[in-house]
This record gives structure tokens, C-alpha cells and sequence, in this order.
């Protein structure tokens, strides 16, 4: 049986809104992304724009024929089958659109996936900055709380301390009798070598 490459695309927007229940943001914003790809496909005249594309003596003038009908935009059709308003699906869209795909799979098991301020400002950014985050991300020992804390310089990758300037943060932050205590440690561990 031959399958007809028209007959699966018109089965993936059904098979792509079983996923839309799913709580994270970014989850959605890509899965809403995807779903507007295919939808355009098969609607095309539905794209930013497409009605520019006209001939112009087929745009609508006094006395002549209005365009064709055309199919709901991406956006009404998806507002009529999802619990969403128009803004939270120009946003998901504009969030799942717009982080590369690797820095999506990067920030899909951290907070920064559940919080769609975040999401918002990283959609936001150049490349190059995004690029940074995933490197950041990739290189932190723990997953960041919050994108503010991705950010900071604090969240980059740390070299542990080696064993003098462990001894030496140590030392600045002892009293004074804990400073004889430790002179007192060195001075009985050097008799022992």
C-alpha cells in the first residue's frame, strides 16, 4: 500500500495537538510552533503577508470582486480548538519559533522551561546571546532557578578550589585562637612526616 505524502500531512496536526495537554511552556511553544509549520503548508494563503502576493488586479477594489475565501488564520483556528487566547498562542509561537532547537532541549528539564517571562526574553535574543545561554547551561553543575541566574557570572562552571586556596579562605575567615589551632595542626603533622 503506497502512502500518499499529502495524506500524512494532513494526519500530524491531530497527531500534535494529543501532545498540546502537556503543562510546560516550552513544551507547548514548540509543539504549537511545529503544529503552525504544518499548518501553513497546507494553507498558505493563511502566512503573514500571502494576500500581498496577489496580482494586483486581483486585490480588492470598489466595484470589483472580493478576494477568495480563504481558511482561518493559524492563530483563529487554534483559538477555536484550544483552551488558549489569541495572545498566549502568538506567544508559545513566537517562543517555540524562535530558541534554536538545541538550546530547547537544553532548557527542557530546568525551571526556565515552566517560566514563560523567561522563555519570553530568551526568545528575544540574538543568536549569538542565545548561544551563551546554551553554553552556560551546558556548563553549570546545577540547573538554574530562574534565566536572571543563568545569567549572572555566578553560574558559570566552577573549578573547585585547589587545596591552598581552600586553606587560604580558611585562614582569612578564622579567629585568632582557631589560627594558633591550625598553626599548632601543621606544626604536629610536619613532626609526623
Amino acid at each position: 500500500m503506497a502512502r500518499h505524502p499529502g495524506r500524512l500531512l494532513m494526519q500530524a496536526p491531530a497527531d500534535i495537538d494529543s501532545a498540546l495537554g502537556r503543562p510546560a511552556p516550552l513544551e507547548r511553544a514548540r509543539v504549537l510552533a511545529g503544529r503552525k509549520e504544518l499548518y501553513e503548508r497546507r494553507h498558505p494563503e493563511t502566512k503573514h503577508g500571502a494576500h500581498l502576493k496577489l496580482p494586483p488586479w486581483q486585490h480588492w477594489k470598489e466595484g470589483a470582486s472580493p478576494l477568495p475565501e480563504r481558511a482561518p488564520s493559524f492563530v483563529e483556528d487554534t483559538t477555536a480548538s484550544t483552551p488558549w487566547s489569541r495572545r498566549t498562542i502568538h506567544r508559545l509561537v513566537r517562543i517555540g519559533s524562535r530558541i534554536p532547537p538545541d538550546l530547547q532541549i537544553a532548557l527542557a528539564g530546568t525551571p526556565i522551561a515552566r517560566r514563560t517571562t523567561d522563555l519570553e526574553r530568551i526568545a528575544g535574543m540574538k543568536l549569538d546571546k542565545q548561544a551563551q545561554l546554551l553554553k552556560r547551561l551546558r556548563d553549570a553543575e546545577q540547573p538554574p532557578t530562574s534565566l536572571s541566574a543563568l545569567m549572572t557570572e555566578g553560574h558559570r562552571a566552577r573549578r573547585p578550589p585547589d587545596n591552598v586556596e581552600g586553606l587560604k579562605r580558611l585562614w582569612t575567615k578564622s579567629s585568632r585562637a582557631e589560627r594558633e589551632a591550625i598553626r599548632a595542626w601543621i606544626t604536629d603533622q610536619e613532626g609526623r612526616s
